[in-house]
């Protein structure tokens, strides 16, 4: 669902698709706590965006448990692409169906 949200946000021009390569997508909701994914895909949507655009994201690890998410090298994520990406959910959903 979420990888799908950003390739509708590629296609609608709203991030530039360097923003959010797969990878990164599945390690920040890696580090989305279980409690966020509800028993549809709406709550599960809306709950973790808003932890997402709530949370400090600075400790986030990637999957391994290891690296941390977020740094300078080249198998890092940028913060405030994730960000990017964060708003684009947040607007996606705000503005569907208009």
């Amino acid at each position: 669902m979420f990888k799908n949200a950003r390739s509708r946000l590629i296609y609608e021009g709203l991030i530039s698709a360097d923003v959010a390569p797969s990878y990164f997508v599945e390690c920040l909701l890696y580090n989305v706590p279980s409690r966020k994914y509800g028993t549809n895909y709406t709550n599960t949507y809306v709950d973790v965006v808003n932890y997402l655009n709530q949370i400090d994201l600075d400790s986030f690890k990637c999957q391994n448990e290891q690296v941390p998410l977020f740094g300078s090298s080249h198998e890092q994520w940028s913060i405030s692409k994730a960000q990017k990406l964060i708003s684009g959910y947040i607007t996606l959903w705000n503005d569907w169906g208009r």
